[in-house]
């Protein structure tokens, strides 16, 4: 099950909306914002600490993991956020 906040609906009402179950169970993930949807990254499942990024396809009500893409190793209960790539020093 997911819980989402419903701007449209109000500052104090929670929707619920049913949904797929995450690969592998989850805890102590962190989640940003990815274009219309969100990524969870930084977790723990039954397999261990996961250095994967999953999006959830809001059109196709799944969970995607991204091909290419993971953190540096491993971690969990980590924070996440989303910050301007311009505010750092271009790349040498």
């Amino acid at each position: 099950m997911i819980t989402y906040y419903n701007s449209a609906v109000g500052k104090n009402e929670q929707s619920r909306a049913p949904g797929p179950d995450f690969p592998n169970g989850i805890s102590s993930a962190a989640t940003v914002p990815y274009g219309v949807s969100f990524a969870v990254l930084s977790m723990e499942t039954r397999l261990g600490e996961q250095d994967a990024i999953y999006v959830y396809d809001v059109e196709s009500s799944a969970w995607t993991m991204l091909q290419g893409e993971a953190l540096s190793e491993p971690k969990r209960s980590s924070a996440a956020f989303l910050v301007d790539h311009k505010i750092f020093p271009a790349c040498k």
